[in-house]
């Protein structure tokens, strides 16, 4: 039985390097691409009319503004916790290094203010920094208020 469990491992060691996805182009090795690490992709079926695509999409967006919103509390609520513990001048550098420097010190502040916007409501508040800002792609996910004046014409 010890054999087999050995096999087993080799065997998922070949899966693992097959699945390392090389992409043949001849025997002699020459022009060969390795595609990259990745998660799979979900499953998805073609609608079966554009009224059930546009629902789907509505579906799909009303999920991701949820997990964005849940997520973006719970990362302010780390860095408040974080902050806290941490001697003077070295939050700074504890953000760059929990993130992996995919996240600034102003993008930190505003999770930390979310997170406590939304601990004074006691509820997950739409997250919006700053819809006038390029640089905040999570302030797309909130549609923008209708213009009344637009709307009265």
């Amino acid at each position: 039985m010890f054999e087999k469990e050995k096999g087993a491992g080799e065997d998922d060691a070949r899966e693992r390097k097959a699945s390392s996805s090389i992409l043949p182009s001849d025997h002699s090795g020459v022009n060969v691409q390795t595609l990259p690490w990745g998660e799979k992709l979900p499953k998805w079926e073609a609608s079966r009319s554009s009224r059930q695509a546009v629902s789907r999409i509505n579906h799909l967006l009303m999920e991701w503004r949820s997990k964005t919103h849940q997520t973006c509390f719970l990362v302010g609520k780390e860095l408040i916790w974080l902050k806290v513990r941490l001697a003077h001048g070295e939050f700074g550098n504890a953000v760059v290094e929990a993130s992996n420097n995919s996240m600034t010190l102003r993008t930190a502040q505003r999770l930390m203010k979310y997170a406590k916007e939304c601990d004074l409501v006691d509820r997950l508040l739409s997250y919006n920094p700053n819809p006038k800002s390029k640089g905040d792609t999570v302030s797309l996910l909130n549609p923008p208020e209708p213009d009344k004046g637009k709307l009265e014409k």
